[in-house]
This record gives C-alpha cells, structure tokens and sequence, in this order.
C-alpha cells in the first residue's frame, strides 16, 4: 500500500511540476480552458484521493496492529484456558481424598462429641479427691 501511494503521489507531484513549469509558455486562452475544465479539477481529484488514501493506509496499518493484538490476546487466553483445564482436572483427582477425608473427619468429630461427656467425668472425677474414682474394672464396664 505504500508503495501504490508513493508511486501515486510522485506522479501528480510531476505533473504538478510539468504544469508550473510549461506555465509561462503555455498561457493563452486555450491552456486556461484545459486547466480550468481538466487539469485543475484533476490536481484536486488527485489530493483527494491522495489523502484518502493515505488515511486507508493509516487504518490498515492501524488494523494490523489491532489484528497482532487481539492475536496476541487469542494467544493467552488459550493459555490461561489450558491452565484452568489442567487446574480442573487436578481438583477432579483430587476431589475423591478430600470427600473421604471430610467423611473421615466427620467420624473423627463424631467419636470426639461422644468422648465429651467422658472427659467431663474425668474431670470431676479429678477435681473431687478419691470420690467418684472409678476403677478400672468400672471405666471398662462403663465405657466400652
């Protein structure tokens, strides 16, 4: 593109140049019809579309830069996917320990609210000398 706009550019420069150049020599009324009816109109068609198409060369280039980017941003969003997919499937084989372990821990709690009481006995029985000892015939016949 900017290769078509140099080429394009240089050769309305030429003939702008051929134009001021021939201009002292071919002034009569004939040269300022053609310039008037062909040659002006044609200078200011050609700015126009020198102009637009500078701007369309601006907005591709513009547009290749956003294109790089959303490439780049389409590249690591592929990556953070990929490492949320190994992150799943690391949690899924995980998963079965831990609800094991939750249903150990939920057993574990369960024993330990049923020593409660025991250990409240063991307590008084700790605070209050030689009264309410139990033997260890009792302890077993009592808690086993």
């Amino acid at each position: 593109m900017e290769e078509i706009l140099w080429k394009f550019s240089r050769q309305n420069r030429d003939l702008r140049d051929l134009r001021k150049d021939i201009q002292g020599v071919w002034d009569d009324d004939a040269a300022r019809d053609i310039n008037h009816r062909y040659l002006d109109p044609h200078d200011a068609d050609a700015r126009e579309v020198e102009a637009s198409l500078r701007k369309q060369a601006i907005a591709i280039s513009e547009a290749a830069a956003l294109r790089r980017r959303a490439e780049e941003e389409e590249r690591r969003a592929t990556q953070f996917a990929e490492n949320m997919i190994q992150s799943l499937s690391a949690v899924e084989r995980e998963l079965p320990l831990l609800f094991s372990s939750f249903e150990e821990t939920k057993q574990l709690h369960g024993k330990g609210q049923d020593l409660v009481p025991i250990i409240d006995r063991f307590i008084q029985s700790a605070n209050t000398p030689c009264e309410g000892v139990l033997t260890r015939d009792e302890y077993h016949r009592t808690y086993s």
